[in-house]
């Protein structure tokens, strides 16, 4: 039986890749796991980042209070961010966040729940580029926001 941290790890990674597939994105190119890098090349198709971590509590913690770690769900908050030029891409992306979401058990391994918190925001952004890159200064973007809500669980080791 894995750790809650290889739960966590493992719900993440198969989240992401579930991703990957439904936007059709590279992973380390145009979607990035944990958080966007702290320098980047802003692409034509722009990019996005999913993370999973903190809020909720064990969901039978009052049955298995006495019992470290015992509780067979544990629930997550996860986040997905995207950054697009265009507000027709950033709509379409947000779409798929709709048409695809939520998913059950069967879906991933691990993953017992993941429903959206609340319905994606598109909105428009700055961002300030630093001067040292190709196009350095102010660029507008759309940005697109979807705040998921997460129930994993342990999974064979």
């Amino acid at each position: 039986m894995s750790t809650w941290l290889e739960a966590w790890d493992g719900a993440e990674e198969r989240i992401f890749g579930y991703l990957l597939g439904l936007t059709s994105c590279d992973r380390d190119v145009n979607a990035f796991l944990g958080e966007l890098p702290k320098d980047f090349v802003y692409s034509a198709e722009g990019f996005w980042m999913f993370a999973m971590g903190g809020g909720g509590a064990p969901l039978d913690y009052e049955i298995n209070m006495n019992t470290p770690g015992g509780c067979g769900e544990r629930q997550m908050n996860a986040t997905f961010e995207g950054i697009y030029n265009d507000r027709t891409t950033a709509k379409r992306i947000a779409g798929i966040l709709m048409e695809n979401f939520p998913i059950a058990e069967s879906t991933l391994t691990g993953v017992s729940r993941m429903k959206p918190s609340e319905e994606p925001t598109v909105a428009r952004d700055v961002i300030l580029r630093r001067a040292d890159q190709a196009q350095g200064g102010e660029m507008r973007i759309w940005r697109v926001s979807q705040p998921f809500e997460i129930i994993y669980t342990k999974t064979e080791a």
